[in-house]
């Protein structure tokens, strides 16, 4: 599980941009592994994100 700031660091993503892609079902949502209010990220569900950002860039670079 990854907190907000790993996230953040991992991905280079804004807090702002990551939740934008949250509401657009387009980042993992976090979850809430005590009941609380804090919340965390899967870490294999941020590293797929990544890995997809990843191949997409790569895709577009196959085909330019």
């Amino acid at each position: 599980m990854l907190k907000r700031k790993q996230v953040l660091e991992r991905t280079g993503l804004s807090n702002t941009v990551m939740y934008e892609l949250i509401a657009q079902d387009r980042f993992p949502k976090p979850v809430k592994p005590t009941g609380g209010r804090a919340s965390a990220w899967v870490e294999d569900e941020v590293d797929a994100f990544i890995t997809s950002c990843i191949s997409a860039r790569d895709s577009k670079q196959a085909t330019a």
